[in-house]
């Protein structure tokens, strides 16, 4: 039979989803399990059809696995209440490091008996077959001593800070939960490997890194500096034709090439100047609102001294411009428009291009309304001898309203 990978005998994926079905259920799960000289290549498979003895099988043709066992699970909150038909002394601590190691650290494995008492996995015997991993400290290392190995190798790469190896700190990360473990073979066995890959690189490899470390700070900035010239220049492009947008223009293309040459700190100083010019080109922007109001003050006036003498005639428009004078006949437009313009004003940057369109949008259906609408018709050829040109005033200035946002 061929043999399956150290893999296929602990999936996390599918262990952790077991867990987590056996919890919500309450169903007992069927479970095998290897124990190995290290708590890294031990092995736990489960299913909920198969039998446990089946599982056995695949959990033993795994690299690494000696001793093994098998039974039934079910999972309280955190506890994984393990029963297995015949208890092996190690399961527990194994367990525990290795679901560490695979991000299920919350899962608290225990051993249970047939009678659902807690079993102390260190009254059972020792299975002399798997080694060191089932007896704890073998006598031949000296645990105080690769204690103090341990100490030296955390200070050595403390020094090394951000610049320290992953793969040096991983080591050093399963070395110290093996110690906690008792395994101070597979310990020790980690330790001296670390302490060469240390030895190794030397003070070369540590500047390597630092210049490494160096470079992809320097790339990060350069993104982060790209992706804010990139929001910048959809802001520009959102301004009228003029000098003031051709200025921001080329001082976005400066930006750029300083970026790409590598010039960083440049490039950052030049991105708070775009700020700062932007931010007084989009106050430049002439306001719709002043147009309108300065067109509108005029009308106003007249419609003032024509509400004045259209008082008591018993006529539902004209007795409507009288209580409410313009804003009585415009059907809503008025309202509409002066939300547009105030979301215009508000708007900054890429929205301020979308805002504008919804805004020209807005003061041509205004316009059209007042070109066809009787009652406007009317209020300027009224009876009364009132100058009230509210086409040619007011069109005139949505008309500009429109042209303005449009040019944006």
């Amino acid at each position: 039979m061929a043999k399956k990978s150290a893999k296929e005998a602990f999936v996390a994926e599918d262990i952790k989803k077991l867990f987590l079905k056996a919890r919500s259920s309450g169903q007992p799960v069927n479970f095998a399990f290897g124990l190995a000289s290290k708590p890294e290549n031990c092995g736990l498979v489960a299913d909920l059809r198969k039998p446990a003895n089946t599982l056995k099988s695949q959990v033993k043709d795994a690299p690494g696995i000696g001793k093994t066992c098998f039974g039934t699970f079910t999972v309280v909150e955190a506890d994984v209440l393990l029963v297995p038909t015949k208890p092996l002394k190690g399961i527990i601590r194994q367990l525990r490091v290795k679901l560490r190691k695979e991000g299920m650290g919350k899962f608290h494995p225990r051993l249970i008996d047939a009678d659902g008492n807690e079993i102390d996995e260190d009254t059972l015997p020792d299975e002399d077959e798997v080694g060191d991993a089932n007896k704890g400290s073998s006598p031949e290392i000296d645990v105080a001593a690769l204690k103090k190995r341990l100490q030296v190798l955390k200070v050595d790469l403390q020094k090394l800070g951000k610049d320290a190896p992953a793969d040096l700190v991983k080591d050093f990360k399963t070395a110290a939960e093996l110690f906690s473990a008792k395994d101070a073979a597979g310990a020790a066995g980690v330790v001296t490997s670390l302490e060469q890959k240390l030895t190794d690189a030397g003070p070369s490899s540590s500047k390597d890194q630092k210049a490494a470390a160096t470079e992809r700070s320097a790339q990060d900035l350069a993104k982060k500096l790209n992706s804010a010239l990139a929001e910048k220049l959809a802001a520009i492009k959102a301004l009228p034709e003029g000098e003031k947008k051709t200025a921001l223009m080329d001082q976005v293309r400066t930006m750029a090439s300083m970026v790409k040459s590598g010039n960083l700190s440049g490039a950052a100083t030049s991105l708070k100047t775009l700020k700062a010019d932007l931010e007084g080109a989009d106050a430049l922007l002439v306001s719709p609102r002043e147009i309108w109001r300065d067109a509108k003050e005029g009308i106003d006036a007249s419609i003032t001294q024509l509400q004045s003498v259209i008082k008591g005639f018993s006529d539902p428009v004209l007795d409507r411009i009288a209580k409410s004078g313009l804003n009585g006949v415009t059907e809503g437009n008025q309202t509409a428009l002066s939300k547009a313009m105030l979301e215009f004003e508000a708007a900054k940057g890429a929205d301020r291009k979308k805002a504008a369109k919804a805004l020209a949008s807005q003061a041509a259906a205004y316009k059209q309304f007042l070109e066809n609408d009787p009652v406007i018709e009317l209020c300027e050829n009224n009876p009364f001898n009132v100058n009230l040109p509210i086409r040619k005033k007011l069109g005139g200035a949505l008309a500009k309203i429109a042209r303005d946002c449009l040019a944006n």
